[in-house]
Protein backbone atom coordinates (compact mmCIF):
# COMPACT_ATOMS: atom_id res chain seq x y z
CA UNK A 1 0.00 0.00 0.00
CA UNK A 2 1.52 3.34 -1.04
CA UNK A 3 0.55 6.98 -0.18
CA UNK A 4 -0.95 8.49 -3.81
CA UNK A 5 0.47 11.74 -4.81
CA UNK A 6 -2.41 14.39 -3.16
CA UNK A 7 -2.18 12.88 0.32
CA UNK A 8 1.69 12.91 0.06
CA UNK A 9 1.23 16.68 -0.34
CA UNK A 10 -1.24 16.93 2.38
CA UNK A 11 0.67 15.16 5.09
CA UNK A 12 4.11 17.81 3.81
CA UNK A 13 1.90 20.43 4.24
CA UNK A 14 0.75 19.26 7.79
CA UNK A 15 4.21 19.03 8.50
CA UNK A 16 4.55 22.92 7.78
CA UNK A 17 1.45 23.89 9.47
CA UNK A 18 2.28 22.14 12.93
CA UNK A 19 5.76 23.31 12.99
CA UNK A 20 3.99 26.82 12.44
CA UNK A 21 1.96 26.77 15.09
CA UNK A 22 4.48 25.67 17.17
CA UNK A 23 3.18 22.25 18.16
CA UNK A 24 5.48 19.19 18.35
CA UNK A 25 3.65 16.50 16.66
CA UNK A 26 0.92 16.27 13.73
CA UNK A 27 -2.50 15.97 14.68
CA UNK A 28 -5.41 15.57 13.15
CA UNK A 29 -6.46 19.35 12.37
CA UNK A 30 -3.12 19.86 10.58
CA UNK A 31 -3.80 16.69 8.55
CA UNK A 32 -7.50 18.52 8.05
CA UNK A 33 -5.87 22.00 7.08
CA UNK A 34 -3.55 20.37 4.46
CA UNK A 35 -6.71 18.33 3.10
CA UNK A 36 -8.79 21.95 2.53
CA UNK A 37 -6.02 23.45 0.75
CA UNK A 38 -5.48 20.16 -1.46
CA UNK A 39 -9.03 20.32 -2.50
CA UNK A 40 -8.34 24.05 -4.02
CA UNK A 41 -5.51 22.77 -6.30
CA UNK A 42 -5.08 21.53 -9.72
CA UNK A 43 -3.00 18.80 -10.87
CA UNK A 44 -0.73 21.02 -12.39
CA UNK A 45 0.27 22.18 -9.31
CA UNK A 46 1.67 19.00 -7.84
CA UNK A 47 4.17 18.91 -10.79
CA UNK A 48 5.08 20.05 -14.29
CA UNK A 49 5.72 16.43 -15.60
CA UNK A 50 2.92 14.15 -15.21
CA UNK A 51 1.99 11.46 -17.28
CA UNK A 52 -2.09 11.01 -18.26
CA UNK A 53 -2.46 8.40 -16.08
CA UNK A 54 -1.16 10.62 -12.49
CA UNK A 55 -2.95 13.84 -13.83
CA UNK A 56 -6.42 11.58 -13.98
CA UNK A 57 -5.70 10.24 -10.65
CA UNK A 58 -5.22 13.51 -9.05
CA UNK A 59 -7.48 14.87 -10.91
CA UNK A 60 -10.36 12.30 -9.08
CA UNK A 61 -8.95 12.64 -6.28
CA UNK A 62 -9.41 16.42 -5.79
CA UNK A 63 -12.69 16.34 -7.42
CA UNK A 64 -13.35 13.79 -4.47
CA UNK A 65 -12.37 16.03 -1.99
CA UNK A 66 -14.37 18.78 -3.33
CA UNK A 67 -17.53 16.72 -3.11
CA UNK A 68 -16.63 16.02 0.27
CA UNK A 69 -16.80 19.55 1.65
CA UNK A 70 -19.19 20.41 -0.51
CA UNK A 71 -21.59 17.96 0.66
CA UNK A 72 -21.06 19.66 4.29
CA UNK A 73 -21.38 23.29 3.31
CA UNK A 74 -17.77 23.80 4.28
CA UNK A 75 -16.32 26.15 2.34
CA UNK A 76 -12.29 25.31 2.09
CA UNK A 77 -10.89 28.84 1.90
CA UNK A 78 -12.91 30.25 4.81
CA UNK A 79 -12.18 27.04 6.96
CA UNK A 80 -8.65 26.98 6.91
CA UNK A 81 -8.45 30.55 7.73
CA UNK A 82 -10.98 30.16 10.89
CA UNK A 83 -9.03 26.84 11.41
CA UNK A 84 -6.03 28.13 11.61
CA UNK A 85 -6.66 31.21 13.82
CA UNK A 86 -7.86 28.88 16.28
CA UNK A 87 -5.18 26.61 16.50
CA UNK A 88 -2.69 29.48 16.75
CA UNK A 89 -4.78 31.20 19.59
CA UNK A 90 -4.07 27.12 21.17
CA UNK A 91 -6.88 25.50 21.29
CA UNK A 92 -5.67 22.25 21.54
CA UNK A 93 -7.55 18.90 20.34
CA UNK A 94 -7.89 17.13 23.56
CA UNK A 95 -6.32 13.40 23.78
CA UNK A 96 -9.48 10.75 22.03
CA UNK A 97 -7.37 7.97 21.14
CA UNK A 98 -7.05 8.18 17.81
CA UNK A 99 -3.43 9.89 16.11
CA UNK A 100 -2.75 10.37 12.32
CA UNK A 101 -1.32 7.25 12.01
CA UNK A 102 -4.62 5.30 13.36
CA UNK A 103 -6.45 7.45 10.63
CA UNK A 104 -3.98 6.75 7.70
CA UNK A 105 -4.70 3.23 8.23
CA UNK A 106 -8.55 3.13 8.45
CA UNK A 107 -8.02 4.93 5.19
CA UNK A 108 -5.93 2.11 3.83
CA UNK A 109 -7.75 -0.40 5.27
CA UNK A 110 -10.87 0.70 2.83
CA UNK A 111 -8.92 1.65 -0.39
CA UNK A 112 -10.56 -0.08 -3.12
CA UNK A 113 -6.94 0.35 -4.79
CA UNK A 114 -3.10 -0.04 -3.50
CA UNK A 115 -2.68 3.60 -3.55
CA UNK A 116 -4.25 5.56 -0.20
CA UNK A 117 -6.24 8.42 -1.59
CA UNK A 118 -6.27 11.79 0.09
CA UNK A 119 -10.62 11.57 -0.64
CA UNK A 120 -10.32 8.20 1.42
CA UNK A 121 -8.33 10.05 4.30
CA UNK A 122 -10.86 12.94 4.58
CA UNK A 123 -13.95 10.65 4.69
CA UNK A 124 -11.82 8.59 7.54
CA UNK A 125 -11.43 11.84 9.39
CA UNK A 126 -15.27 13.28 9.02
CA UNK A 127 -15.75 9.72 10.81
CA UNK A 128 -13.53 10.08 13.47
CA UNK A 129 -13.24 14.09 13.76
CA UNK A 130 -11.58 15.25 16.99
CA UNK A 131 -14.26 17.23 19.28
CA UNK A 132 -12.13 20.38 17.87
CA UNK A 133 -13.26 20.13 14.21
CA UNK A 134 -16.60 18.58 15.18
CA UNK A 135 -17.17 21.95 17.30
CA UNK A 136 -15.57 23.82 14.04
CA UNK A 137 -17.35 22.80 11.19
CA UNK A 138 -20.69 21.47 12.82
CA UNK A 139 -19.44 17.97 11.98
CA UNK A 140 -21.51 15.91 14.90
CA UNK A 141 -23.96 14.48 12.46
CA UNK A 142 -21.34 12.26 10.74
CA UNK A 143 -18.52 12.11 13.18
CA UNK A 144 -19.18 8.88 14.54
CA UNK A 145 -17.42 9.77 17.96
CA UNK A 146 -19.14 9.15 21.40
CA UNK A 147 -20.09 13.16 22.38
CA UNK A 148 -22.96 14.81 24.23
CA UNK A 149 -24.71 16.88 20.68
CA UNK A 150 -26.77 19.24 23.52
CA UNK A 151 -23.05 20.09 24.23
CA UNK A 152 -21.97 20.78 20.68
CA UNK A 153 -25.15 23.56 19.52
CA UNK A 154 -23.57 26.38 21.39
CA UNK A 155 -20.50 25.91 19.82
CA UNK A 156 -22.56 25.38 16.47
CA UNK A 157 -23.74 28.38 16.58
CA UNK A 158 -20.46 30.38 17.63
CA UNK A 159 -18.54 28.88 14.77
CA UNK A 160 -21.30 29.76 12.10
CA UNK A 161 -21.06 34.05 13.37
CA UNK A 162 -17.41 33.22 13.07
CA UNK A 163 -17.53 32.40 9.23
CA UNK A 164 -19.93 34.54 8.55
CA UNK A 165 -17.42 37.19 9.87
CA UNK A 166 -14.90 35.65 8.47
CA UNK A 167 -16.63 35.71 4.57
CA UNK A 168 -17.40 39.59 5.79
CA UNK A 169 -13.68 40.36 5.91
CA UNK A 170 -12.27 38.13 3.36
CA UNK A 171 -14.98 40.28 1.30
CA UNK A 172 -13.66 43.65 2.63
CA UNK A 173 -9.79 42.88 2.14
CA UNK A 174 -10.35 41.58 -1.44
CA UNK A 175 -12.31 45.11 -2.27
CA UNK A 176 -9.43 47.11 -0.50
CA UNK A 177 -7.07 45.41 -2.61
CA UNK A 178 -8.62 45.95 -5.97
CA UNK A 179 -8.85 49.30 -4.72
CA UNK A 180 -5.62 49.79 -4.38
CA UNK A 181 -4.03 47.72 -7.43
CA UNK A 182 -6.43 50.33 -9.35
CA UNK A 183 -4.77 53.43 -7.71
CA UNK A 184 -0.88 52.35 -7.09
CA UNK A 185 0.13 51.99 -9.91
CA UNK A 186 3.59 49.90 -10.81
CA UNK A 187 2.91 48.30 -7.44
CA UNK A 188 1.33 45.04 -7.81
CA UNK A 189 3.49 42.48 -5.88
CA UNK A 190 3.55 44.97 -2.67
CA UNK A 191 -0.54 45.95 -2.78
CA UNK A 192 -0.84 42.20 -2.81
CA UNK A 193 1.65 41.22 0.04
CA UNK A 194 0.55 44.26 1.99
CA UNK A 195 -3.35 43.66 1.95
CA UNK A 196 -1.89 39.64 2.69
CA UNK A 197 -0.49 41.43 5.91
CA UNK A 198 -3.97 43.40 6.75
CA UNK A 199 -5.77 40.62 6.65
CA UNK A 200 -3.43 38.51 8.86
CA UNK A 201 -3.75 41.28 11.30
CA UNK A 202 -7.04 41.24 11.68
CA UNK A 203 -7.32 37.51 11.88
CA UNK A 204 -4.92 37.60 14.58
CA UNK A 205 -2.75 35.91 12.75
CA UNK A 206 0.41 38.00 12.75
CA UNK A 207 3.49 37.05 14.25
CA UNK A 208 3.46 40.36 16.75
CA UNK A 209 2.11 39.75 20.50
CA UNK A 210 -1.46 40.89 21.33
CA UNK A 211 0.50 43.62 23.51
CA UNK A 212 2.47 45.16 20.03
CA UNK A 213 0.67 46.93 17.10
CA UNK A 214 -1.62 45.33 14.92
CA UNK A 215 0.67 45.07 12.31
CA UNK A 216 3.83 46.92 11.66
CA UNK A 217 5.22 47.92 7.79
CA UNK A 218 8.75 49.11 6.20
CA UNK A 219 8.33 50.66 2.94
CA UNK A 220 11.20 50.53 1.41
CA UNK A 221 12.49 52.42 -2.22
CA UNK A 222 13.31 55.39 -4.26
CA UNK A 223 11.60 58.60 -3.99
CA UNK A 224 8.19 59.17 -5.64
CA UNK A 225 6.70 55.40 -6.31
CA UNK A 226 4.05 55.39 -4.17
CA UNK A 227 4.92 54.19 -0.45
CA UNK A 228 3.26 57.50 0.98
CA UNK A 229 0.11 57.39 -1.33
CA UNK A 230 -0.01 53.70 -0.28
CA UNK A 231 0.04 54.17 3.41
CA UNK A 232 -2.85 57.18 2.69
CA UNK A 233 -5.06 55.43 0.96
CA UNK A 234 -5.01 51.98 2.68
CA UNK A 235 -6.64 54.38 5.75
CA UNK A 236 -9.28 55.36 3.61
CA UNK A 237 -10.27 51.66 2.67
CA UNK A 238 -9.89 50.31 6.39
CA UNK A 239 -12.39 53.14 7.21
CA UNK A 240 -9.75 54.35 9.98
CA UNK A 241 -8.20 57.71 10.99
CA UNK A 242 -4.83 58.71 9.50
CA UNK A 243 -1.91 60.68 11.06
CA UNK A 244 1.31 61.69 8.96
CA UNK A 245 4.73 62.41 10.43
CA UNK A 246 7.13 64.36 8.38
CA UNK A 247 10.01 62.56 10.16
CA UNK A 248 12.48 65.45 8.61
CA UNK A 249 10.72 67.71 11.17
CA UNK A 250 12.45 65.45 13.93
CA UNK A 251 16.24 65.62 13.22
CA UNK A 252 16.88 67.38 16.50
CA UNK A 253 17.98 65.37 19.36
CA UNK A 254 15.14 66.61 21.77
CA UNK A 255 12.51 66.39 18.73
CA UNK A 256 11.48 63.65 20.79
CA UNK A 257 9.53 65.54 23.46
CA UNK A 258 7.25 66.80 20.37
CA UNK A 259 5.80 63.04 20.06
CA UNK A 260 5.44 62.19 23.83
CA UNK A 261 4.78 65.53 25.45
CA UNK A 262 6.64 68.13 27.86
CA UNK A 263 6.54 66.65 31.86
CA UNK A 264 4.11 69.37 33.34
CA UNK A 265 6.71 70.58 35.46
CA UNK A 266 8.38 72.45 32.06
CA UNK A 267 7.26 75.83 31.53
CA UNK A 268 4.72 75.71 28.43
CA UNK A 269 5.02 72.25 28.32
CA UNK A 270 2.03 71.09 25.86
CA UNK A 271 1.01 66.75 25.48
CA UNK A 272 2.51 64.91 22.32
CA UNK A 273 1.76 64.77 19.25
CA UNK A 274 1.76 61.23 19.00
CA UNK A 275 0.61 60.07 21.62
CA UNK A 276 -2.38 62.26 22.00
CA UNK A 277 -3.82 61.98 18.62
CA UNK A 278 -3.24 57.88 19.30
CA UNK A 279 -4.83 58.06 22.51
CA UNK A 280 -8.24 59.81 20.54
CA UNK A 281 -7.57 57.39 17.77
CA UNK A 282 -6.42 54.00 19.02
CA UNK A 283 -7.86 52.33 15.48
CA UNK A 284 -5.35 54.05 13.27
CA UNK A 285 -2.78 54.08 10.73
CA UNK A 286 0.29 56.44 11.45
CA UNK A 287 2.59 56.79 8.77
CA UNK A 288 6.25 57.40 9.63
CA UNK A 289 7.50 59.34 6.31
CA UNK A 290 11.60 58.95 5.30
CA UNK A 291 11.59 57.70 8.99
CA UNK A 292 15.74 57.64 8.64
CA UNK A 293 15.93 61.26 8.44
CA UNK A 294 14.54 61.67 12.27
CA UNK A 295 17.36 62.08 15.24
CA UNK A 296 18.53 58.78 16.77
CA UNK A 297 17.20 59.74 20.31
CA UNK A 298 13.32 60.06 17.85
CA UNK A 299 14.08 56.55 16.30
CA UNK A 300 15.00 54.51 20.02
CA UNK A 301 11.05 55.64 20.95
CA UNK A 302 9.98 53.34 18.79
CA UNK A 303 11.21 50.37 20.62
CA UNK A 304 8.79 50.96 23.30
CA UNK A 305 6.16 50.84 21.05
CA UNK A 306 7.55 47.99 18.56
CA UNK A 307 8.46 45.96 22.39
CA UNK A 308 5.32 46.70 24.54
CA UNK A 309 2.66 48.35 21.89
CA UNK A 310 2.82 51.18 24.14
CA UNK A 311 4.67 55.22 24.41
CA UNK A 312 5.14 56.85 27.36
CA UNK A 313 3.47 60.13 27.25
CA UNK A 314 5.33 62.68 29.87
CA UNK A 315 2.69 65.12 30.10
CA UNK A 316 0.12 62.97 31.49
CA UNK A 317 2.54 60.87 32.89
CA UNK A 318 0.55 57.82 30.84
CA UNK A 319 1.14 54.59 29.32
CA UNK A 320 -0.24 54.92 25.92
CA UNK A 321 -1.43 51.89 24.09
CA UNK A 322 -0.93 51.25 20.28
CA UNK A 323 -2.45 47.55 20.20
CA UNK A 324 -4.67 48.62 17.49
CA UNK A 325 -2.95 50.38 15.51
CA UNK A 326 -1.02 50.44 12.10
CA UNK A 327 2.30 51.36 11.82
CA UNK A 328 4.00 52.32 8.97
CA UNK A 329 7.53 53.17 8.33
CA UNK A 330 8.96 54.46 5.00
CA UNK A 331 12.63 55.45 4.11
CA UNK A 332 14.52 55.95 1.16
CA UNK A 333 17.13 53.74 2.57
CA UNK A 334 18.47 51.00 1.03
CA UNK A 335 20.17 52.63 -2.33
CA UNK A 336 22.60 49.37 -2.60
CA UNK A 337 20.04 47.28 -3.42
CA UNK A 338 17.37 49.29 -5.53
CA UNK A 339 20.14 51.29 -7.82
CA UNK A 340 21.38 47.90 -8.25
CA UNK A 341 21.42 47.07 -12.57
CA UNK A 342 19.49 44.58 -11.79
CA UNK A 343 16.65 45.45 -9.29
CA UNK A 344 14.15 45.80 -11.96
CA UNK A 345 12.01 43.29 -9.67
CA UNK A 346 12.82 44.71 -6.47
CA UNK A 347 9.69 43.85 -5.18
CA UNK A 348 10.80 40.45 -3.99
CA UNK A 349 13.70 40.83 -2.71
CA UNK A 350 13.88 38.53 0.84
CA UNK A 351 13.32 40.50 3.57
CA UNK A 352 16.82 39.36 5.34
CA UNK A 353 18.33 41.23 2.41
CA UNK A 354 16.10 44.13 3.25
CA UNK A 355 17.33 44.00 6.96
CA UNK A 356 20.63 43.61 6.23
CA UNK A 357 20.54 46.56 4.34
CA UNK A 358 18.72 49.05 6.70
CA UNK A 359 20.90 47.90 9.47
CA UNK A 360 24.53 48.40 7.50
CA UNK A 361 23.96 51.27 5.28
CA UNK A 362 25.22 54.59 7.00
CA UNK A 363 24.05 57.84 7.73
CA UNK A 364 25.68 60.44 5.53
CA UNK A 365 29.14 61.81 6.99
CA UNK A 366 29.41 59.54 9.46
CA UNK A 367 29.76 55.63 10.35
CA UNK A 368 26.93 55.21 12.19
CA UNK A 369 24.20 53.16 10.60
CA UNK A 370 20.47 54.35 9.73
CA UNK A 371 19.15 51.91 12.29
CA UNK A 372 20.32 50.46 14.82
CA UNK A 373 20.55 46.19 15.12
CA UNK A 374 18.00 46.04 17.73
CA UNK A 375 15.10 48.61 15.76
CA UNK A 376 15.81 46.50 12.93
CA UNK A 377 15.54 43.02 14.44
CA UNK A 378 11.78 44.37 15.60
CA UNK A 379 11.14 45.63 12.32
CA UNK A 380 11.75 42.28 11.12
CA UNK A 381 9.10 40.75 13.11
CA UNK A 382 6.50 42.63 10.57
CA UNK A 383 6.60 43.30 6.56
CA UNK A 384 9.26 44.90 5.43
CA UNK A 385 8.55 45.71 1.19
CA UNK A 386 10.63 46.94 -1.34
CA UNK A 387 8.63 49.66 -4.10
CA UNK A 388 9.62 48.78 -7.33
CA UNK A 389 11.08 51.61 -9.93
CA UNK A 390 8.08 53.14 -11.78
CA UNK A 391 9.14 52.71 -15.65
CA UNK A 392 7.72 54.75 -17.95
CA UNK A 393 4.73 53.05 -18.47
CA UNK A 394 3.97 53.59 -15.35
CA UNK A 395 4.41 57.15 -15.45
CA UNK A 396 2.57 57.28 -18.58
CA UNK A 397 -0.05 55.66 -16.62
CA UNK A 398 -0.04 58.21 -13.69
CA UNK A 399 -0.08 60.76 -15.59
CA UNK A 400 -3.01 60.24 -17.47
CA UNK A 401 -5.43 59.26 -14.74
CA UNK A 402 -3.89 62.71 -13.09
CA UNK A 403 -5.17 64.62 -16.85
CA UNK A 404 -8.55 62.62 -16.27
CA UNK A 405 -9.22 63.86 -12.92
CA UNK A 406 -8.74 67.42 -14.13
Amino acid sequence: MELGFVIRFVLSRARVEAHTAKQPQMQPEHIFLGLLKAAEMFPSDFSPALTPDETEAIELDINALRESFDSRGINTKEARYLLRVEIRKGLKSPEYGYTVADILAEAARYADSEVIAAAAVLECLFKKASPFLINLFNLYESAQFDINEDELQPHVLRNKTKLRQLSDLMNKIAAMRDMLLNRVIGQDHIVRTFTEGIFNAELGLSENENSRPKSTFVFMGPPGVGKTFLAEQSAKALGVTFKRFDMSGYADRDAYHMLVGFEQTWKDSVPGILTTFVKSNPNCVLLFDEIEKAHISVIQLFLQILDAGILHDEYYAENISFSETYIIFTTNAGVSLYERDNAANAATMPKNSLLLALQTEKRPGTDDPFFPPAICSRLGIGYVLMFNKLDAKDLWHIASDKLASL
